[in-house]
Formats: C-alpha cells, sequence, structure tokens
C-alpha cells in the first residue's frame, strides 16, 4: 500500500479521543469558515482518526491538502484529491484562514 504524499504522520494509539463542547465548538467554526471560503481554494490540515480494520484502536492522521467540498447530509469534508473525511472523526483543523478563531479562542 502507498501512502498519498499529502499524509504527514499517522500515529498508533489504543483508543478515540472524545472531543470535548469547546473543542467541538472550535472545530464547527472552522467547518463553516472553510464552507465560506472554499473558493479560495486554500491548503489547511486537518488531523482525524481512523479505524485500525485489523484490530481494536486506529491511528491519528495529519493531512494537508485543499477542501473540494463539505457534505452536510453526510457529514463528510471531501478533500481535492478525492479523500472523504468523517466529521465527527475529525479532532483539528489548522491553516491561515483561522488565525482569528485561534487567537479569539486562545
Amino acid at each position: 500500500m502507498t501512502v498519498p504524499h499529502n499524509f504527514l504522520h499517522a500515529r498508533l494509539t489504543d483508543r478515540r479521543i472524545e472531543l470535548d463542547e469547546a473543542a467541538k465548538t472550535i472545530l464547527d467554526e472552522k467547518l463553516r469558515i472553510i464552507q465560506e471560503q472554499i473558493s479560495g481554494q486554500q491548503e489547511i490540515e486537518l488531523v482525524f482518526f481512523q479505524s485500525d480494520e485489523m484490530k481494536v484502536g486506529g491511528s491519528y492522521i495529519s493531512m494537508m491538502g485543499i477542501v473540494k467540498k463539505i457534505e452536510g447530509y453526510e457529514r463528510v469534508v471531501v478533500m481535492q484529491d478525492g479523500t472523504r473525511i468523517p466529521i465527527e472523526e475529525i479532532v483539528d483543523i489548522t491553516g491561515e484562514m483561522f488565525q482569528a478563531v485561534d487567537d479569539f479562542f486562545a
């Protein structure tokens, strides 16, 4: 199996981290900003949990890329390369477009 170049790293873990309400609020705001600025094609970094199909647990994946669209009904972020990331598995989103949000919640 080859790993796409935009996947930066994966870290094995025993279980998925459960985000608190404050973290969920920040992610919701960042997803709203992405949706508003989607035509700008700005690169972002997403960190998300990917279950291991062979054993309990999984890994956290860090991926750089440009969001093509956000499918609200299916609750997935679709990247330009076709990667589909379930919104409920995202634990962090970073990028220049979020500077005001990061400053506000710091």
